[in-house]
């Protein structure tokens, strides 16, 4: 039996990737939230992935072979800068260590594309230069060179799931699913909207590479993986797709160009993981 412990299990793609592992008969998963878990969610363990102490102690009494770490704070009105670096960078330090002090063999971080920038002129392939722009773009810049630290001539392997722009929750910040609730009232502003370009990668495909990450092997100490289509979308495409079945409401403003789409060779060739875009038209 593989004992699996996955951090930020409460939410959305943590739900998802908790299903599949514990779908698969040789997994045992262990969930773990922060001392705020939901009352609901009676088999999370309460515990703060910034707590070095809780976490060890875990760690401890549970030896997980693999680390699945989707927990941090995103970047949404009422989220501090400090609060953000806090939970991303402290929370991936404290975990990561302790994962290779307690024997784990895997360690996947859930990353972003954000560490590539929005200036793209193609797809993106995982050792193209990273780019800060922003808080929570450095925060995940800076988790993935600790897991690289902590896991340094360790028998722990890392992967970093660089996940694009993730859709399909009814409450999700992605602009499809901002759009699915917009109105009249509350319209989306779209910025150049003609120009603007992401690879949406449904939250269920998400889950699928988190899961692939954990379970595939790799011949590299820590590496990086794309979770992505490979297919951009422009936001007045996207618009057009949602607009068959329900109005969407929006405000359009003059921008600069901006692209973000994921380069999947390596994804697909090292840990068998590809998705298609739920959207149409694409455009390469």
């Amino acid at each position: 039996m593989i004992r699996v412990l996955v951090t930020g299990s409460t939410g959305f793609i943590g739900r998802r990737t908790t299903a599949l592992l514990r779908g698969t008969a040789t997994m045992e998963v262990i969930t773990m939230g922060g001392r705020a878990s939901r009352a609901t969610d009676a088999d999370v363990v309460g515990v703060d992935v910034r707590d070095r102490t809780a976490v060890r102690r875990l760690m401890a009494r549970i030896h997980p072979s693999i680390v699945i770490h989707l927990a941090g704070a995103l970047p949404q009105p009422g989220t501090s800068d400090d609060e953000l670096r806090s939970s991303i960078v402290d929370g991936t330090r404290t975990l990561s260590e302790s994962a290779v002090e307690h024997g784990a063999r895997r360690f996947v971080l859930a990353s972003s594309a954000a560490v590539y920038g929005d200036q793209q002129s193609g797809p993106i392939a995982e050792d193209a230069p990273l780019s800060a722009s922003g808080t929570y773009c450095a925060a995940k810049i800076d988790a993935e060179r600790i897991v690289a630290e902590a896991l340094d001539l360790s028998p722990t392997s890392g992967v970093c799931v660089r996940l694009f722009n993730v859709h399909g929750d009814p409450q999700g910040p992605s602009l499809p699913d901002r759009l699915l609730r917009s109105t009249p009232a509350t319209p989306v502003t779209l910025r150049a909207p003609e120009r603007f370009i992401r690879d949406y990668l449904h939250v269920d495909d998400a889950a699928r590479a988190v899961v692939a990450a954990a379970v595939r092997g790799t011949d590299r100490a820590v590496c990086a993986m794309n979770a992505g289509t490979g297919v951009g979308l422009t936001s007045a495409a996207l618009v057009e797709h949602l607009s068959r079945d329900a109005p969407v409401h929006v405000d359009e403003v003059d921008g600069a160009p901006s692209s973000s789409v994921a380069d999947t060779t390596f994804a697909q060739r090292q840990f068998g993981f590809a998705a298609r875009s739920r959207f149409t038209p694409a455009i390469a």
